[in-house]
């Protein structure tokens, strides 16, 4: 049965709507992130789920029961959000266990579920702490704690790393991910962050401006973008995107022709349209001080250290490029030659930004 629906759901405030007819099926037991930029309504539909927000129109179903118009409280659902909002003058144990006793659930099974959650987020020296002499890593492991003893259906996340540091944030996503294991809720993960969607995410739901652009596995959504919006968000650096033109069965990259195989020749000439926007990973193109058999002469601008690797940055006479170097071996003004590889190319239509798909699938 499907965990989460969402059905042509709208939203809008007066006059100003944020989000548009929106779509969703989220499996139960599904670890789903929905990524995006700020304001592109993430939060807002997390909210609507959640029932923070109200619907402006469409239908919200939760294991098939339309649950649009019914109240938070009875929607069995656990969130988290940026903000741990603990309670100041209650202790660790107080706050992980208050909605259990507000809601008379059995002091033994509070007990357990305690001592289960403390064990598993490392929180049991803390338990007698205030929330004040606690650590903002500490601080946001006692709101999952206090979330996951609820032993909800859904669990919704609205951002609740993004205060802390790089290392914490690791060692967070990795709990996140035993704490569904465990319980296997079906779980929403707010983030603007990609890493954070590729890790934890069993598809990612990727928004801009009010609506889906793409939902996808990670590897999908990384290798087959469905539009220019998800090729330019996914990746870092990010994909290059540039302009092109097929002509006499070549890609016309400003003056310089770029031969594809034979698989993209067929798959090509079933279109009408003649300009494209084409991309690529840097990881995906090669560069050498001397032409190669389908080589682009460019010039280098720049390189910048990514710490295993280099990100060499380059232009032709119409167009920029970055290329993943394993060396530094370039200076600013060099000539140098660049080499795609055909097979990990992806065209768009100029027009829609939608990709026209790849030969042989």
């Amino acid at each position: 049965m499907t965990g989460i629906k969402l059905e042509n759901v709208s939203k809008s405030y007066g006059n100003t709507e944020v989000i548009h007819e929106m779509d969703l099926e989220i499996n139960a037991g599904e670890r789903v992130v929905f990524l995006g930029p700020s304001g592109c309504g993430k939060s807002t539909t997390l909210r609507m789920i959640a029932g923070l927000e109200s619907i402006t129109s469409g239908k919200l179903y939760l294991d098939g029961e339309d649950v649009t118009n019914l109240e938070s409280g009875k929607r069995d659902i656990a969130m988290v959000f940026q903000n741990y909002a603990l309670y100041p003058n209650m202790t660790v144990k107080d706050n992980i266990t208050f909605a259990l006793k507000a809601n008379k659930v059995e002091k033994k099974e509070i007990e357990r579920r305690l001592h289960k959650a403390l064990e598993m987020l490392d929180l049991t020296q803390y338990q007698d702490r205030l929330p004040k002499d606690l650590s903002g890593g500490q601080r946001q492991r006692v709101a999952l704690a206090r979330a996951i003893v609820k032993r909800s259906k859904y669990f919704l996340l609205d951002e609740p790393l993004s205060n802390l540091d790089v290392t914490l944030r690791q060692s967070a996503r990795n709990q996140l991910i035993d704490i569904h294991d465990e319980y296997h809720q079906t779980f929403i993960y707010v983030t603007h962050d990609q890493v954070e969607a590729m890790t934890l995410g069993h598809r990612i739901v990727l928004m801009n401006k009010g609506k889906i652009q793409m939902v996808g596995t990670p590897e999908e959504v990384y290798n087959q973008p469905k539009n220019v919006f998800t090729a330019s968000f996914i990746g870092t650096p990010k994909m290059n995107l540039q302009p092109v033109s097929w002509r006499d069965n070549h890609l016309l990259i400003g003056s310089q022709e770029l031969e594809l195989n034979h698989d993209w020749l067929q798959y090509l000439n079933d279109f009408s349209e003649k300009d494209y926007i084409i991309g690529i990973r840097p990881e995906h193109i090669s560069i050498s001080k001397e032409p190669s058999e389908n080589s682009i002469h460019a010039v280098v601008k720049m390189t910048e250290n990514l710490g295993p690797n280099y990100a060499v940055y380059v232009e032709t006479k119409s167009t920029e490029w970055v290329v993943i170097s394993s060396i530094r071996d370039w200076e600013k003004g060099d000539t140098a030659h660049i080499h795609f590889d055909v097979n990990k190319i992806h065209l768009f239509n100029k027009t829609t930004e939608e990709n026209i798909g790849y030969p042989n699938k």
